[in-house]
């Protein structure tokens, strides 16, 4: 019987003194038919401290019949102040203090701190402390140890050389070891357990779910400031295989910050298609505006748009250089397109042109390389020189040089400088072949005439 058990246990480790203060010792088995009463005679009169009863009173807190009560006493009439250790017939012990049940261990193992009904081999309902607190705490730590199958952690708080400094921890040590650490000021280290911010990880980290558990738009941090909300994440695609990062007002991707899982990176757009795509913003302006500025505001900076490059000082037109501590500027090296200068379109500049300037160019030499043949020709021997008679007659038709292009052309076609430098040495030179011809016309002439004088 269970009861005899635990009277026999009972009695075999306790001495009792009765009223006529002598002992009574049990050796082997004890039956108790009603219950056995523990008095106190040490003041010299008798004062009844406890009993061990298989009766049990009404209103006590136990589901089934009662096997044993072992129960304090301050006074002959038991009363809330008093208290009992109950074992019912399933086996079911309960510790009760003032009619409540502190504590309950089940016959199958569980145990209830508070409650009657654990859930689990170790339930508390309500708060619960470990460790001595400010009057008997541990030196190095206090802890809870978990066992798993293969290993062994901990849960507790790390104290200090200060009275005044107690830091929280979780680890596979008795101590803390840096796997996650909360200091006392509230700074979070995992990987470390000497935080210096707010949230300082050591090693690497991991936020979303992966492959296996991810969220179909994103996963994301969100850091919230005084008066505005970021996201810094991923953003899923469609494809198992596509996850792009952004950072946004938003916590799917806005637009504000892009990286393709390519590399490409996208300011103003979530779509880039080059390693820096930009896009938004306004007119390059001496007061401000571009998509993208290198250089302070207030001093030289460097602005970009879609479609120009521009230098300011502090609001004001600079001058931008090129290549200027060396090197060579290439332009159109495959002589497609042009550059120009003082037009306003690319429109203005002729086709088959690199260069155009639409107003005055000044410069210390210039040096014209042409590709045609220089007018030396014309003092070759074969050279068919025109007679003055009939250039004159061309003179008088056309208003021009022959070979020369009239001012109506130039207005409308402007001057080759290179052809056109050609042509004026050919002219030159067919001149000089007229003035050696007239001045030898004027030597025979002059001969003539002094023949005639001598005559």
């Amino acid at each position: 019987m269970q009861t005899s058990k635990i009277f026999t246990i009972l009695l075999a480790m306790l001495c009792f003194s009765s009223i006529a203060q002598e002992q009574l010792e049990v050796e082997g088995n004890a039956k108790i038919d009603n219950s056995l009463i523990i008095y106190d005679n040490t003041s010299g009169t008798p004062k009844k401290v406890a009993t061990i009863s298989g009766n049990f009173p009404s209103g006590a807190n136990a589901s089934n019949s009662p096997t044993l009560l072992l129960k304090t006493e301050t006074s002959p009439i038991p009363s809330n102040g008093e208290a009992d250790i109950i074992l019912d017939s399933s086996d079911d012990i309960f510790f009760n203090t003032n009619t409540n049940t502190r504590m309950h261990v089940g016959a199958s193992g569980r145990v209830g701190v508070g409650t009657i009904a654990p859930a689990d081999l170790f339930h508390v309902k309500g708060d619960a402390v470990v460790g001595g607190g400010s009057t008997d705490f541990d030196l190095n730590s206090e802890n809870l140890r978990i066992d798993g199958q293969s290993e062994q952690w901990y849960l507790g708080v790390q104290n200090e050389s200060s009275a005044s400094s107690t830091d929280f921890f979780i680890g596979k040590s008795g101590t803390e070891d840096g796997t996650f650490h909360i200091e006392q000021s509230g700074d979070v280290g995992i990987g470390t357990s000497t935080p210096v911010d707010a949230f300082q990880v050591n090693g690497d980290g991991v936020f979303g779910g992966g492959s296996t558990d991810y969220d179909a738009s994103s996963e994301s941090i969100r850091i919230i400031g005084r008066s505005d909300t970021w996201y810094m994440g991923v953003q899923n695609e469609t494809s198992a295989t596509a996850s792009d990062f952004f950072i946004g007002n938003s916590s799917v991707e806005d637009g504000t910050f892009h990286i393709e899982q390519t590399g490409d990176i996208g300011i103003g757009t979530t779509n880039p298609r080059v390693r820096l795509h930009v896009t938004g913003g306004g007119d390059a302006e001496p007061s401000g505006g571009g998509y993208a500025q290198f250089g302070e505001t207030a001093s030289r900076n460097l602005v970009i748009d879609d479609n120009e490059v521009f230098v300011r000082n502090n609001g004001v037109a600079d001058d931008l250089s090129i290549q200027n501590d060396g090197g060579n500027l290439i332009l159109c090296s495959q002589e497609q397109g042009g550059v120009g200068i003082g037009v306003n379109t690319g429109a203005s500049i002729p086709n088959g042109y690199l260069l155009a300037v639409d107003g005055k160019v000044i410069a210390e030499e210039v040096q014209v390389e042409i590709s045609e043949n220089w007018p030396d020709y014309v003092f070759t021997d074969d050279y068919q020189l025109m007679p003055l008679t009939e250039l004159e007659e061309s003179i008088i038709q056309h208003g021009h040089l022959p070979g020369i292009p009239s001012a109506k052309h130039i207005e409308k076609e402007g001057i080759a400088l290179g052809e056109m430098q050609v042509k004026m040495m050919e002219k030159i030179e067919e001149l000089t072949l007229y003035i050696i011809a007239q001045q030898k016309e004027m030597n025979i002439m002059k001969l003539q005439l002094d023949n005639q004088k001598n005559n």
